[in-house]
């Protein structure tokens, strides 16, 4: 990652940890969760595990508490992740996943669970990452990846997160607003991101094309994040 970029994700780590608070947010973390199989344990590789999403959920929605190991390239995002109460074993690693994984500290370590949420948009090349997770993965190790669709929508996901609260028998008005001034910066970002043409978002045909060139069983591809997200999963061999 160049200069500019590791600038760019700092400023994101100032405002990704309020994503948590967006229904559509916490739906797609469950359906990473479940998708994957995680149980208490499963020793789980968090790939671009950002502030620490995925411990939140697991403690919050399912009361179980995995080995994780979390990777990310930003150590603003790690110091966040760090201070989630996790009451399961958490080793964040900063590690650059355009370098070889023997580059990621994971003490010759395999995976039974894999995930990698919304994390290989950003790297150089996708198909790379994912031959690199297939050495650290485990014999009938899974994988699920959860990445932005083309033309991905934060409007949608407002939508979504407003229908959802107001059936919870919330105020929509009320929530409006809130939404509003938490998404104003966290707007700019995702645009910034949509627009970068080294990033990459996959029609499903380029995504089947990611998982058959990096060796990876493909077994389900759907969408999640109220649409936006592809949700895939893979087995190893």
């Amino acid at each position: 990652m160049s200069a500019h970029d590791q600038a760019f994700w700092r400023q994101y780590a100032q405002t990704y940890a309020m994503l948590y608070g967006i229904l559509p947010v916490q739906e797609a973390l469950k359906h990473v969760v479940w998708a994957a199989g995680i149980t208490s344990h499963s020793n789980v590789l968090d790939v671009g595990c950002g502030t620490g999403f995925l411990m939140r959920v697991l403690t919050e929605f399912f009361g179980i508490w995995p080995q994780i190991t979390g990777l990310d390239h930003t150590a603003e995002m790690l110091d966040v992740a760090r201070a989630v109460p996790y009451a399961g074993s958490f080793k964040p690693v900063l590690a650059d996943l355009n370098r070889p994984h023997t580059e990621w500290d994971l003490d010759g370590q395999t995976y039974d669970r894999l995930v990698a949420n919304n994390s290989l948009y950003a790297v150089d090349s996708p198909v790379s990452v994912l031959r690199e997770l297939l050495s650290v993965a485990a014999v009938n190790a899974r994988l699920v990846v959860s990445t932005p669709r083309p033309e991905a929508s934060i409007q949608a996901v407002v939508s979504e997160h407003l229908r959802m609260f107001t059936v919870r028998g919330g105020s929509s008005d009320d929530e409006a607003r809130r939404v509003v001034e938490l998404f104003a910066d966290i707007r700019r970002i995702n645009e910034r991101i949509l627009a970068n043409e080294r990033f990459h978002f996959p029609d499903s045909g380029e995504l089947e094309d990611w998982f058959f060139r990096s060796g990876w069983r493909l077994t389900s591809v759907r969408t999640t994040y109220a649409g936006q997200n592809w949700l895939a999963v893979a087995n190893r061999g």
